[in-house]
């Protein structure tokens, strides 16, 4: 699924209107009503009996909160319309949604000054104050309605994107600036503001609303971020035969662990086993082969040195390297002659490497080394190692900048781990992944 720029989604708004065709204020009614369902769906039980105070700007956004305060209203819920009006002007489908309103059994408390913003006892808030086209901080009486939904001790839930937050560059500073959402409903698709960790506390969890917008042109829109779905990740693994054996899908070897650390070196192995790999075969020291097989049985181990992994010889693995995907620095550690035992490895790689943990620490420490990682490898570090590796950043978006400029550079795949683990490729492409933990194992047996 692409993550758009506000840019390109005003731009699919505007073609949807001039193509399918349909008017603007037919396409807020067909958002509004697509995310009305939503709400209902996921949220109808939370809900239930329960005053909806919806607080609307004046542009299309509080035009959207408008179209929902008439359906809830419908559905046979307490609403409570508050207008901020923080400007004059208003935009023309809001004026008719508004006029809509009229004669329905619904409160409308019209807010021209701070003093006019009430306290909310209970229920539930729904922002619809701003959308997408936010382009600067919200300011006067913007600002203290924001302030004012976040002093509120009831859930809130946002409209397409929380109020005052942009959805393609970096927050304002102030977290009173931004509403504090525990649901937010995007509208169509993912923006690039939801996978950033400063964001989270604004966001809560979101929930993409397909409000019809014509994704035939949402395809020819160009665009480096994309958002992994499983409908997406289930095309590329491959299907699982009946007669199909453990040799036809590949042979994994991974390299890690030492005394100290068997664990992180067994969990990937099994990791690996789980997720597809025909064959594991774990590169450990003398001393955790026994721990290994007691764990896993399935696993195979190839013994180097006694407490740590200290010498690299490809003339003595069991297959021959360009039929194994390499793995290495899962709890590998950094003392003795490791490090001569990475540098002597990556020296001697040709195909890309998977490259991880303590593999990354003694990299990070020999800059070096990096010229001699094979283009195409697989870098896989968490923050901490990210700072140590690249740089420390003052945001996400300065992070995602620099995980792209790294992955062109050295040519290599840069897996970000995280709450949504972000992908860069030597193409500048961007890939975020779904949150759930074992998604790739439950593909796996899908597939089976």
């Amino acid at each position: 699924m692409k993550i758009l720029s506000s840019e390109q989604i005003r731009a699919v708004d505007a073609h949807t209107i001039e193509k399918q065709p349909i008017t603007s204020l037919d396409l807020m009614e067909q958002a509004a009503v697509a995310c009305f369902n939503k709400i209902e769906q996921k949220l109808g039980k939370k809900i239930v009996g329960k005053p909806l105070h919806i607080y609307c700007g004046i542009g299309n956004n509080g035009g959207d909160g408008l179209v929902l305060a008439r359906l809830f209203q419908k559905a046979g819920h307490k609403v409570i319309v508050n207008v901020v009006r923080f400007s004059n002007k208003s935009s023309n489908d809001f004026k008719v949604n508004y006029k809509r309103l009229e004669g329905l059994d619904l409160k409308i408390n019209e807010v021209n000054m701070k003093e006019d913003l009430k306290v909310v006892k209970n229920g539930w808030i729904i922002d619809s104050l701003f959308g997408t086209g936010l382009n600067r901080s919200p300011r006067g009486l913007a600002s203290y309605t924001i302030n004012h939904i976040n002093k509120q001790s009831v859930p809130v839930i946002a409209i397409d994107i929380p109020s005052g937050l942009f959805s393609d560059k970096p927050a304002n500073p102030d977290p009173d600036m931004i509403v504090h959402a525990n649901y937010t409903f995007g509208f169509q698709v993912p923006k690039l503001a939801f996978f950033m960790q400063e964001n989270n506390k604004f966001i809560g969890d979101w929930i993409i609303v397909d409000i019809g917008l014509d994704t035939k042109y949402i395809e020819q829109l160009e665009s480096p971020y994309y958002f992994l779905i499983k409908k997406k990740i289930k095309k590329i693994l491959h299907k699982r035969n009946k007669f199909d054996h453990k040799g036809n899908f590949g042979h994994a070897f991974i390299i890690g662990g030492d005394t100290q650390k068997a664990g992180a070196a067994i969990l990937a192995g099994g990791g690996a086993l789980r997720t597809g790999s025909g064959l594991v075969t774990l590169m450990v020291p003398k001393e955790i082969t026994a721990t290994v097989h007691q764990a896993i049985p399935e696993l195979m181990c190839w013994s180097n040195g006694d407490s740590y992994i200290k010498s690299w010889d490809k003339d003595k693995l069991p297959k021959p390297m360009d039929k194994l995907a390499i793995g290495m620095g899962i709890g590998l550690g950094t003392r003795g002659k490791t490090k001569d035992f990475v540098e002597d490895l990556l020296e001697d790689s040709f195909h890309p490497l998977i490259i991880d943990a303590d593999a990354l620490n003694i990299i990070a420490d020999e800059p070096k080394l990096l010229d001699e990682v094979p283009a195409h490898s697989i870098l896989t570090p968490h923050g901490g190692e990210f700072k140590k590796l690249i740089c420390e950043c003052e945001n996400s978006y300065e992070q995602l900048e620099e995980q792209i400029k790294f992955s062109k550079a050295h040519k290599v795949i840069v897996v970000l781990k995280g709450a949504y683990t972000r992908i860069t490729t030597p193409n500048g492409k961007v890939f975020l992944t779904l949150p759930e933990t074992r998604v790739w194992e439950q593909l796996v047996r899908e597939m089976c």
